[in-house]
């Protein structure tokens, strides 16, 4: 019955988060890509008031830089799919578009062109979908298919729990600063920016990167 399935769907939970917690770089990663979707959440979920408030634009500016987002993600999807990397030329791509996104979010804050806007929103949805990407295969690749579905249930869980967390609360955050939405664009730009530096500085990030097999490349 049902209280069967929550039994075993918390003890998969639980045997993965173990299984993550006993591998550094694992465990460093998984945070690091939660963190990620909690502070690009705000990005998206604020965008409309960004549009109307900020450009002084009309709402219909939302689909079209929306719309760029995402041949944005599929350029970056198609582009780790033909790129061939491994070792540490694989961890400083995915760091490099780690900081190439939080940079863009960052100066979000401060741009006022609509086209410039656009320009940043297909740079930001590239950079994104390359690093899901290659985070994805890095995952496939060195996780048991024993443990496999259970790390990336982990993943889901952690990212799901915090991405409403994250629009709830920058809503709550735009109204006590009076709607300033580019400081808050700003904020996350700049937290993401820490977290790159973070990975760049993790060696137990790295080494788990760079072990992957050249096989495992896309």
């Amino acid at each position: 019955g049902l209280k069967l399935h929550l039994q075993d769907f918390r003890k998969d939970l639980s045997e993965g988060f173990w299984y993550v917690w006993r591998k550094p770089g694992l465990r460093e990663l998984l945070c690091i890509s939660a963190l990620m979707v909690f502070f690009t959440s705000p990005v998206i979920v604020l965008l409309p008031f960004f549009i109307e408030d900020v450009l002084k634009l009309e709402t219909d500016w939302y689909g079209y830089i929306i719309a760029v987002y995402g041949v944005g993600s599929m350029a970056g999807f198609l582009l780790a799919g033909v790129m061939q990397f491994s070792g540490k030329a694989r961890y400083l791509g995915v760091v490099s578009f780690i900081i190439l996104e939080s940079a863009g979010y960052a100066l979000l804050g401060l741009v006022r062109n609509p086209v410039v806007v656009m320009l940043m929103a297909f740079a930001g949805g590239a950079a994104g979908g390359f690093v899901t990407i290659v985070i994805t295969t890095i995952l496939q690749a060195t996780t048991p298919s024993e443990f496999r579905g259970r790390v990336f249930a982990i993943l889901g869980t952690i990212s799901g729990a915090l991405a409403p967390v994250a629009m709830g609360l920058s809503g709550v955050v735009a109204d006590m600063i009076d709607q300033n939405i580019s400081l808050i664009y700003i904020v996350c730009g700049t937290a993401l920016a820490i977290l790159s530096l973070g990975l760049l500085a993790s060696r137990s990030v790295k080494n788990f990167i760079s072990q992957v097999e050249d096989s495992t490349s896309p």
